[in-house]
């Protein structure tokens, strides 16, 4: 049965989950709100049958307006996506996905995918003029 559960540290998260959930150590102005474990199905069918997945989303605000960074780290692999312009750019010395128009709804959202240390991320952010590339890729650098 598939469950979803927020916690209030990073920690508390990676046990539920039941992996180490790498993270921004240099996240500047931003904040920790908080994470949310996701497990599709009992955690002893995931670890002994390699049935389902699970993943923890890691978000971050700061005190501009309009700003949220979201961060899921899945063990084994980042989620598959697809539309919007793809540019392929270096980060944590791997390939990575830098996508943007992916959706009309949010115009200056971005989706950052890659894989390093046998886990898988996907960031999604909007930029503004205040939150730029440059900032979200800086913090997205210091994950580990």
């Amino acid at each position: 049965m598939p469950t979803n559960r927020r916690f209030r540290t990073i920690a508390e998260a990676a046990r539920f989950a039941c992996f180490d959930v790498a993270h921004p150590r240099d996240p500047g102005e931003w904040r920790f709100q908080g994470a949310i474990a996701h497990r599709s199905h009992d955690i002893d069918m995931i670890l002994s049958r390699g049935m389902g997945f699970r993943a923890v989303d890691v978000w971050y605000v700061d005190n501009r307006d309009d700003t949220l960074l979201q961060i899921t780290v899945v063990p084994g692999g980042a989620p598959k996506n697809e539309g919007g312009d793809v540019e392929m750019i270096e980060l944590q010395g791997v390939d990575a996905e830098y996508r943007t128009r992916f959706s009309t709804a949010s115009p200056n959202a971005v989706i950052v995918r890659w894989e390093a240390g046998g886990n898988g991320f996907h960031a999604i952010a909007h930029l503004t003029p205040e939150f730029t590339r440059e900032e979200l890729l800086r913090v997205l650098e210091s994950i580990r």
